[in-house]
């Protein structure tokens, strides 16, 4: 069965606000294709199965919505807004291992690809780290999140999954950062 690592809760409310211009190009072919091993000392993560029903749900509402988030957040240019990100789902292995991880701001190429920088270390894809740019497409997006005129984060789908199997001692700070429904009250 395929592992699956996201940062953890304590690091999603880290990045909150962080924001840097696109930078240097990083090619992710460097990625290394090898049975998952951690490559970097990276952010603390949270492991779980590709087939864990509770965030396949996640992945597939945040999903169903990106239209909506990228007509909310993308100027003409395509570049997102400084309190937009987007959680995307890098393959480190040959058996289909992967990290998830948050990337912002971000911009949307004519060709459809993306750009953008890491909010977070990795620990599985080699020598990246945060503030590095990378490049995704749109099938490798798993969740975004924005915040609201109010300071409170709206989308955050995998990281609700994430943070209910936490203690509450350590959820409760992040949550009280997220709305009570992820979508914001114009677009539902």
């Amino acid at each position: 069965m395929r592992q699956i690592t996201t940062i953890t809760a304590a690091v999603t409310a880290a990045f909150i606000g962080l924001t840097s211009p696109l930078s240097a190009e990083v090619n992710p072919a460097s990625f290394n294709p090898e049975p998952l091993q951690q490559t970097s000392q990276g952010d603390p993560v949270q492991r779980f199965q590709s087939n864990d029903p509770e965030m396949a749900a996640a992945v597939a509402e945040a999903c169903a919505r990106l239209d909506r988030f990228f007509g909310a957040v993308l100027n003409e240019a395509g570049v997102s807004g400084k309190s937009a990100y987007v959680k995307v789902l890098f393959p480190v292995g040959l058996d289909g291992e992967s990290e998830m991880i948050w990337v912002g701001p971000f911009i949307r190429y004519d060709d459809g690809g993306f750009g953008g920088l890491l909010l977070n270390n990795p620990n599985y894809m080699g020598a990246l780290k945060a503030g590095d740019q990378v490049y995704f497409d749109q099938a490798m997006i798993t969740d975004w999140s924005v915040t609201g005129k109010d300071g409170r984060q709206y989308g955050n789908y995998t990281a609700r999954v994430m943070l209910s199997r936490l203690p509450e001692a350590e959820a409760a700070p992040v949550l009280a950062a997220f709305t009570e429904n992820p979508l914001p009250k114009s677009w539902r």
